[in-house]
């Protein structure tokens, strides 16, 4: 008889349960939350960007959050951001002056202007709806946009508590929608490329070899918001030299994608890896 090791891989995922409902942010926030790290992904007027906020930064006496705009056309863009009792403001670099991007105080018919007057806003409504592929939002903060000189151009403009700007139109055409394909922290590749990087690493320990031991090894571990692997641990136990392989194999791995919650922010998530050991003996 010949002994053939299998080495018998299921990836049975376990993720923490959110219960918040990101369609549905979340009422005792902002209309425009700023945190750092947080990361979204947009779709606008035929093509995407992905925005971050970055840093921390003091432009005259006063503290902005740094946020950047990648482009999938390639182009990049910094923007800067503070809130105050009156609002939310946007520094302007070119000018080296501040302009309300969007104020505390919402009242319907709310009229402001941008740095050079070039563009007039206006809430519209604070009970708005608005459909994109993933949510059908309600209880939007409405805002009209319109872009002077330019033959009357006019955007509205969706946010919702919690979650910030979700949608917009343009001139009554929907152009505009937060990307939420992306939410759960993932192996770089995807599962795929973990269950090859797992079966082109694990080594069937010889003692349990030797001795006929099988069985599923459970580790636990967390993927933080730079995707690296934390507190690694067996959950449920099969052997000491298994368990150990189990877990040399998960602390071998390279750092994961982290996860982003459908409101852009990066958090811990928790997983539960199954590793089942087999061995099969073949007749030659």
């Amino acid at each position: 008889m010949k002994s053939v090791l299998i080495a018998t891989l299921i990836f049975l995922f376990s993720l923490n349960l959110f219960s918040q409902d990101y369609c549905q942010g979340n009422p005792t926030e902002s209309y425009l939350p700023l945190k750092l790290n947080t990361v979204k992904k947009y779709y606008f007027d035929g093509f995407y960007y992905t925005e971050k906020i970055i840093d921390n930064v003091s432009i005259n006496n006063k503290m902005y959050f740094k946020v950047i705009q990648e482009y999938s056309k390639g182009s990049k863009t910094e923007l800067y951001l503070r809130k105050d009792a009156s609002g939310i403001f946007e520094y302007h670099k070119e000018t080296n002056k501040e302009f309300l991007k969007l104020p505390s105080k919402l009242e319907l018919n709310f009229t402001w202007y941008n740095i050079d007057s070039t563009v007039k806003f206006k809430i519209i409504d604070t009970i708005g709806i608005y459909k994109s592929p993933y949510c059908s939002y309600s209880n939007l903060l409405t805002i009209e946009t319109k872009v002077q000189n330019k033959n009357n151009l006019v955007y509205t403009y969706y946010y919702k508590r919690g979650i910030g700007f979700i949608g917009g139109l343009k001139n009554g055409t929907p152009i505009s929608f937060v990307d939420l394909k992306k939410k759960s922290a993932c192996f770089p590749g995807g599962d795929d490329e973990m269950q090859k990087f797992i079966i082109n690493n694990i080594e069937y320990p010889q003692k349990a070899k030797e001795e006929g031991i099988e069985g599923k090894v459970i580790i636990g571990f967390e993927v933080d918001t730079n995707g690296k692997l934390l507190n690694i641990k067996v959950l449920r136990s099969i052997n000491s030299d298994l368990d150990s392989e189990a877990i040399r194999i998960v602390k071998l791995m390279p750092n994961w994608e982290p996860n982003y919650l459908i409101n852009g922010e990066t958090i811990k998530m928790s997983y539960q890896l199954p590793i089942n050991f087999t061995i099969s003996k073949l007749k030659e």
